[in-house]
């Protein structure tokens, strides 16, 4: 992973690399008649670079700056150079700006730019312990490319992509003030925390048109669930009910949000339930007295995917109106937090099948299972992107 260089000013030592012209790799600079570059990068499209670029001058990298960042390059050797980019995401392509030659002129500032488009594309966020405190992090489908987003010091969880895809909303709770919800740019160029301080919100899900979120909120005293604008204003309050309500998901028309409720302590028996936005028709999906949490709606809307707790838990998946349960996993590990992929065919989930949680992708047509992360710490709340 790349580090990313906001608002910095690079200087060369003085001895810099020169390029153009001098018939060596460096040479020691004067002291006088120096130029400067000022390097930026503008990313627009979807699914946005997460790990930023880094500029090479003849092939020799000299900095590394965000997806629509940029760097000061200061003492430098009046000559030609030439100017390349690289670090672009498969799904991101060069569509105009300087690479090429480069001419730096004595007691001159030149702007160097770059333009870069990026496509749709399907990645994957998650949340990571593997340095300390839970953290999220955004993946390639394959498990490579990882790349942390978060750094603070901070609880990170319950990541929920933007319908873009430049954008992730996740619960952040430090050990004494409470949780708030915040949304962060993929490339980390801008996070905003909703809610005041010592709020008590998390569990965010994005609309599926990228307007709303809803989350579950401890505000009234109870856990409800409420909805509100990706801005964080006009929050209201969608359930009304003794019961504890967590964890929703939309339905793909967003015309309902599905979630996991159980009544007051000591919160033995968790079912599954939906809602209209509106805050009308509350249903039980589900009755067994047992433990099911974590619903989530495929993306035809005719499925849910969720966890069932016993003696261990297990993934299972039922028609949207409660009907037809099938097991998808059965062995004497832990699986939990599923998702859909975005077309419907696959299931990203955790497991401690190897020790500690690791995050798995099952192929729904038969059954086969490939392992994406192999950490120290452990890894779970898999999202795919759309």
């Amino acid at each position: 992973m790349k580090r990313s260089w906001l608002g910095i000013v690079l200087t060369l030592p003085a001895v810099v690399f020169v390029f153009g012209g001098c018939g060596g790799d460096g040479f020691v600079a004067p002291r006088g008649n120096l130029g400067s570059v000022s390097v930026s990068a503008t990313t627009t499209g979807r699914h946005i670079d997460v790990d930023g670029y880094t500029l090479l001058i003849n092939g020799r990298p000299l900095a590394s700056f965000g997806s629509n960042d940029g760097a000061l390059l200061t003492r430098i050797t009046p000559a030609s150079y030439m100017a390349t980019l690289s670090g672009l995401a498969p799904n991101c392509r060069l569509v105009g700006g300087d690479t090429g030659r480069v001419h730096i002129r004595s007691g001159v500032t030149t702007p160097l730019s770059f333009e870069i488009g990026c496509s749709a594309t399907e990645r994957i966020a998650f949340v990571s312990e593997r340095d300390g405190r839970p953290q999220i992090y955004v993946m390639e489908l394959d498990g490579t490319g990882q790349a942390r987003l978060t750094f603070d010091g901070n609880s990170n969880k319950d990541p929920t992509w933007s319908p873009d895809g430049n954008k992730i909303a996740f619960a952040s709770s430090t050990d004494s003030l409470g949780t708030n919800i915040v949304i962060a740019n993929v490339d980390r160029s801008a996070f905003n925390t909703l809610g005041g301080e010592g709020a008590k919100d998390g569990y965010p899900a994005w609309s599926p048109n990228g307007s709303q979120i809803a989350f579950s909120s401890f505000r009234t005293g109870n856990h409800e669930l409420f909805i509100m604008n990706s801005d964080g204003t006009n929050a209201r309050q969608i359930t009304n009910s003794p019961d504890v309500d967590l964890r929703p998901a939309w339905s793909p028309d967003g015309g309902r949000i599905f979630f996991d409720a159980a009544p007051p302590a000591p919160y033995l028996f968790w079912n599954l339930w939906t809602i209209n936005v509106d805050g009308s028709a509350r249903t039980q999906l589900t009755t067994r007295p047992s433990v099911r949490i974590n619903p989530q709606i495929s993306p035809d809307g005719t499925k849910i995917v969720y966890q069932s707790v016993f003696s261990d838990s297990d993934i299972y998946v039922i028609n949207v109106d409660g009907s037809g349960q099938t097991r998808l996993t059965s062995d004497l590990s832990n699986e939990r937090d599923p998702y859909w992929s975005a077309d419907g065919s696959r299931i990203v989930f955790s497991s401690n099948r190897s020790g500690d949680f690791e995050i798995y992708v099952m192929n729904l047509e038969d059954r086969n299972v490939i392992r994406l992360t192999n950490s120290q710490g452990s890894d779970y709340d898999p999202v795919w992107s759309r």
